[in-house]
């Protein structure tokens, strides 16, 4: 089994060249909401997830090619429902763009800028765009986005439970799927039980996994700090978001002792937000 997702190309035929000005528009923007349960929920800092409540996002050109995009709400992360992504979309997003050409994405960009927030309901307009633009051109986004290679790593998140099931969990999926790469879900108190699955799943897994964590913001500086330390020979590539980006000082202070990158998430939404936090010292990827 191979950890990596091979890409291919959804279109094999050869690329049309359209000129800006006879570029297809976007005639209509529309939003199918849907529930797909989880088989096992994720529980994780800020809360549990049992069921895939996302919205599909649907561009739709003059030339009736449909790009299509996936946004799923994350009101712990960004404040977004699933209520709210299609409120966002129906109303405001798609009265906003209608008319323009699929390749006005800067244009779409300024004005979705205009309303506060809602970074996935944004992301799945840009998507959707891109997808509609890819199938009119007769190429894959990933080519149209460089195609600087054909594989992918994949990687899993573990949620909340007992050391010896999240390792059982990961073996499972890397005899299954061929999956090495493992986002551990932290931010419980006390800080060992966390500890105790990280080192579990290390020593299920072996020296060659990559293993990483991710807080949810549910840890103080100082417990970060504690659990960092105490992880130091478990060898993990990178931590993400272990506590809440709004305890500037403490948040600095930890990822200027921290010897492993230390990653934003939920605390840098938008490319503004990550320069802010890098230049703040509260992230280093």
């Amino acid at each position: 089994m191979t950890e990596t997702l091979l890409l291919q190309p959804a279109i094999q035929t050869t690329p049309q060249r359209i000129e800006p000005s006879t570029a297809p528009r976007i005639v209509k923007v529309r939003t199918v909401p849907y529930a797909i349960p989880y088989r096992k929920p994720l529980k994780f800092a800020s809360g549990s997830i049992d069921v895939a409540d996302n919205v599909l996002v649907e561009i739709v050109t003059s030339d009736g090619v449909v790009g299509f995009a996936e946004a799923p709400p994350r009101p712990y992360t960004y404040g977004e429902t699933q209520a709210s992504i299609v409120a966002v979309i129906e109303q405001i997003f798609a009265p906003a763009i209608i008319g323009l050409t699929i390749l006005d994405r800067e244009e779409v960009r300024a004005r979705l800028g205009r309303t506060v927030g809602n970074p996935t309901a944004k992301a799945a307009i840009d998507m959707a765009m891109w997808d509609a633009w890819g199938k009119t051109i007769s190429t894959s986004v990933h080519s149209l986005l460089g195609g600087f290679t054909d594989r992918l790593q994949v990687s899993h998140m573990l949620g909340f439970d007992k050391p010896e099931t999240v390792a059982g969990e990961a073996i499972n999926l890397r005899e299954t799927l061929g999956i090495s790469s493992f986002k551990i879900k932290v931010g419980r108190r006390p800080v060992d039980l966390d500890v105790a699955v990280c080192r579990a799943v290390r020593e299920a897994l072996g020296p060659d996994a990559e293993l990483y964590i991710d807080g949810n913001r549910g840890w103080t500086a100082a417990e970060s700090s504690l659990a960092v330390r105490q992880l130091e020979d478990v060898g993990l590539s990178r931590v993400e978001e272990l506590c809440p980006a709004d305890d500037v000082l403490g948040r600095r202070w930890l990822v200027s002792q921290c010897p492993i990158p230390f990653v934003a998430d939920e605390s840098a939404p938008t490319p503004a937000d990550v320069t802010r936090e890098i230049l703040a010292g509260a992230a280093t990827a």
